[in-house]
């Protein structure tokens, strides 16, 4: 199977933050979404 990871951080107050507001699973995934520049310290990728 070919598939793609990608990786989040989601503390329990951002979930629960998040979702009161109406977020949707996408929507918290997506915006707790680990990019590599953060996963590296790099400002600019």
């Amino acid at each position: 199977m070919n598939r793609k990871w990608e990786y989040i951080l989601l503390s329990e107050d951002s979930f629960y933050g998040l979702s009161a507001n109406g977020a949707t699973i996408t929507d918290i995934c997506n915006h707790c979404k680990v990019t590599r520049s953060m996963a590296t310290g790099e400002l600019f990728a």
